[in-house]
């Protein structure tokens, strides 16, 4: 394989200390937005999850046979 030689104009890479803490401040915002995504996505499970449960709860219900009820009944 060969070897690929990266040049990097070093001059290029200084910031100045206003670019800096721009730089920062928007990171800082990113990951405030990424949370609050993370967060609304989490809900957006738990939601789901519960209709699932109930939808569970329903069928099971409504697969219970007549000898079932019964046997439920007697115990």
């Amino acid at each position: 394989m060969a070897k690929i030689k990266v040049i990097v104009d070093k001059s290029q890479l200084r910031v100045t200390r206003e670019e800096y803490l721009q730089l920062l401040a928007r990171n800082k915002g990113a990951v405030r937005e990424m949370r609050v995504l993370e967060e609304a996505k989490k809900a957006q499970l738990e939601a789901a999850a519960e209709k699932l449960e109930t939808a569970v709860a329903e069928v099971k219900k409504k697969e219970e046979t007549p000898v079932e009820k019964e046997k439920k009944e007697e115990a």
